[in-house]
């Protein structure tokens, strides 16, 4: 997969594919914590450490969170 529709993928995945054209610097806070969770799944990885609850939803990837 490419780089630009891997990324995009990962944005439609954390609910933040509206936002793509704004900067960073500019999400909210909590737009900011879907961001680190997308950045966190580049390349597909096996596990996931998260810190805090996160209260978003894989049900089209099969994945869950706990």
């Amino acid at each position: 997969m490419g780089c630009v529709k891997h990324s995009l993928e990962l944005l439609e995945r954390v609910k933040l594919s509206d936002a793509k054209n704004v900067r960073a610097e500019n999400y909210s806070g909590g737009m900011k914590r879907r961001l680190s969770v997308a950045i966190a799944l580049i390349g597909d990885p096996k596990f996931v450490c998260l810190d805090e609850p996160v209260n978003i939803s894989y049900k089209s990837s099969g994945k869950k969170t706990m």
